[in-house]
């Protein structure tokens, strides 16, 4: 089973780890210097235990997964598990995420489920999973560089509705003084720590308390291929922290 933090007490030089500006998870305080977050401190806990020396980076979305992608010795967290990333990556469990859908404060949109939102132009971020999931599903997506310009274009009429995180959205229309309201929840998703191919993968060690694999990943509707088993040798396990939100 491949591990980031295993990987990680394998490294020598310390990781370069990106991230991207998403509160209350990740975000930048200290005027810039310090990246802080519920995310931050799974992320540094995992490294504390491991003992390695790493560096937490902001970025605007695509060039943090790119890095992490392209870059040897780099991670970058939190993002969300799909079939394509656990071909590029392998990686650790981080948090779970609700997904919203938003309007603004004053529209009259009326949503009675998921569905009924193909009708209108919905505002997301260039190499986020949600766009990247609402496109796949045929959805209408306008994509900004990064999320929180998504609520000026809500504001402005640009979009109809937001998709984000439930806790991002409201974070973001309030830093921009913005005024929206929610109109339902559509998925919740786990959001990982993942690490380019490079970083060697090896079995958790004894010192590394409460880990456990994550149970199979379930197809694509119509799909025939198998899931792997995290036990027999899958990309993607798990290690869960006294206080993150998936532990058992």
């Amino acid at each position: 089973m491949c591990w980031l933090v295993v990987v990680c007490w394998r490294l020598r030089g310390g990781l370069v780890v990106t991230t991207e500006d998403a509160p209350p998870f990740n975000f930048a305080a200290d005027d810039g210097k310090t990246v802080v977050g519920s995310a931050t401190e799974a992320v540094q806990e995992m490294f504390r235990r491991a003992k390695l020396e790493h560096t937490i980076t902001l970025y605007p979305w695509m060039r943090a997964i790119t890095m992490a992608r392209t870059d040897k010795d780099t991670c970058v967290y939190s993002t969300t598990r799909t079939e394509e990333r656990e071909k590029t990556f392998v990686g650790g469990a981080s948090r779970l995420q609700q997904l919203g859908v938003f309007a603004r404060a004053n529209s009259t949109i009326k949503l009675d489920s998921f569905d009924d939102a193909r009708k209108f132009k919905i505002g997301g971020y260039r190499g986020d999973a949600v766009a990247l999931y609402l496109k796949a599903l045929k959805f209408n997506v306008d994509e900004s560089y990064y999320d929180d310009q998504n609520a000026k274009k809500l504001e402005g009429g640009r979009i109809d509705l937001w998709a984000t995180g439930s806790q991002n959205g409201p974070y973001f229309a309030a830093k921009k003084n913005v005024k929206i309201k929610p109109l339902l929840e559509f998925k919740q998703t786990e959001l990982y720590l993942a690490c380019n191919l490079s970083v060697p993968a090896d079995t958790i060690p004894n010192s590394m308390p409460r880990s456990r694999p994550w149970p199979k990943m379930a197809p694509p509707t119509g799909s025939t291929r198998s899931t792997s088993d995290p036990r027999s040798g899958g990309a993607w396990g798990a290690y869960c922290l006294g206080y993150c939100t998936t532990c058992t």
